[in-house]
């Protein structure tokens, strides 16, 4: 569909801010210049004739329409295809069809009921609009999925009436309007984070019974062993008791008594090996069930405006003796601007990858960590650069999988990284991670400045 020749980059932007569905669906960020320039590059403005289409069923899964001015009906078949439902757009409203919203491929066929004027939002360039004004994009998918019955069959609710005998008190039933779909879009973001959180624990579970069987082998080992020589020793005891022999030579009661068996120097330092055989799997296991707590407990912490060069010296400092003295700890903080976030979160990121860069140094070493602002992309990026051991590409492959670790048995649960890399996207964020053997290891963290 084309976009209409006669509406300019200048009426198209009074057309959005004073459009009725616009002024209920986005939050004043859409009123910013740079949003609602990228808004008119994104929404293809089109017009239809009465009976005109609107969607064809190869538009399926592609787009969101949003009429402004009109009545379309939507046309939408049932999954065994006996049944056709008629969902009615009316002014001011619109309709969500992309397939992300619903995980599903949809078929409507819209068609114009009278004249439309109506706007498209192309998958793609949504997605995209969504990463940059991520509060706009939020309030567009979840007005689109609030619009989409369970059942699939699509029936369509209006999400504003428009009032012309009466703007100020449409103004003001907007305005709650608005305030309560805030207040239950925050709640759904609860409740989606608790969703993520059991989608982890869903991905860790398989890993967590073979991750503890081994330790608690080298316990039952241990146990069993040091039953055994308890065993022997008490039944020694009691012959030595019973024949008198508390001072006899192992020599002298060779023939009662191996003198192997009588080695107590090498009896002693079995049952300690074994002692700290079986405390090394009770420290593993004790690491794997306090990560498993982390990520069970986490707190939703309220949102903050962090400098997060702020945050980089705090971790920094609470590290404290842990990086030795053999590895120089640069900073090279730029002009950040502050980032809404959990700070909490944040800083358990930023210890986790620091922490790793500190354990790949072998010898002397350096660790330099860097914060800018990207212009371009409204993005604060942190880099974490050392010179260490670094890995190879096979090695890179894994490093976001739950319980992976390079590092020695017993040393590590081998799930920072893949709560790291949960809370990053949490934040609307990205990670990256560059190595090479032996040219040491960048990890790159990037926030978008609004979430």
């Amino acid at each position: 569909m084309n976009k209409m020749n006669d509406l300019s980059r200048k009426e198209m932007i009074a057309f959005i801010e004073s459009n009725m569905l616009f002024q209920n669906i986005l939050c004043d960020e859409c009123f910013d210049e740079d949003a609602l320039n990228k808004a008119y590059d994104i929404i293809s403005i089109s017009s239809a004739k009465k009976d005109e289409l609107i969607i064809k069923e190869w538009t399926r899964g592609e787009s969101l329409i949003l009429i402004f001015k009109g009545v379309a009906g939507v046309f939408i078949e049932t999954d065994d295809g006996k049944e056709v439902k008629i969902a009615t757009v009316e002014e001011s409203g619109f309709w969500g069809e992309m397939y992300r919203v619903e995980g599903k491929n949809r078929t409507p066929i819209m068609k114009a009921e009278t004249d439309c004027l109506f706007g498209i939002i192309y998958r793609y360039e949504f997605w995209e609009y969504f990463y940059i004004y991520p509060e706009i994009g939020r309030n567009v998918f979840w007005g689109a999925n609030q619009n989409l019955d369970m059942s699939n069959i699509g029936i369509v609710r209006d999400i504003v009436k428009k009032s012309a005998e009466n703007l100020s008190k449409v103004k003001d039933k907007l305005e709650k309007q608005i305030q309560e779909k805030t207040n239950q879009l925050r709640q759904d973001d609860i409740q989606n984070l608790e969703i993520d959180r059991m989608h982890s624990l869903g991905i860790i579970a398989a890993g967590i019974a073979h991750e503890i069987n081994n330790p608690l082998s080298f316990i039952k080992s241990g146990v069993g062993f040091i039953e055994k020589m308890v065993s022997n020793l008490i039944k020694y005891g009691k012959h030595w008791k019973e024949q008198a022999i508390i001072n006899i030579s192992i020599n002298k009661g060779a023939d009662t008594i191996d003198e192997k068996t009588l080695d107590l120097d090498n009896l002693q330092r079995s049952i300690v090996k074994k002692i700290s055989s079986m405390n090394r799997g009770i420290e593993r296991i004790s690491r794997i069930v306090n990560t498993l707590l982390y990520i069970v407990y986490l707190d939703i912490d309220p949102l903050v405006s962090a400098d997060l060069n702020s945050n980089i010296d705090e971790v920094v400092n609470n590290l404290g003796t842990k990086y030795a003295k053999n590895i120089q700890l640069v900073k090279q903080l730029g002009k950040i601007p502050l980032l809404v976030c959990s700070s909490n979160e944040i800083n358990h990121c930023l210890l986790q990858i620091l922490t790793n860069a500190i354990d790949a140094i072998e010898g002397y070493g350096t660790i330099t960590i860097s914060t800018l602002y990207d212009e371009e992309s409204k993005m604060i990026v942190i880099m974490i650069t050392d010179n260490g051991k670094g890995m190879t590409n096979e090695v890179l492959k894994q490093v976001f999988i739950p319980f992976f670790t390079t590092k020695p048995v017993g040393s590590g649960a081998g799930l920072g990284m893949y709560i790291t890399e949960g809370i990053v996207k949490r934040h609307g964020g990205t990670v990256d991670i560059t190595s090479k053997p032996g040219e040491g290891t960048t990890v790159t963290l990037k926030f978008p400045i609004s979430i």
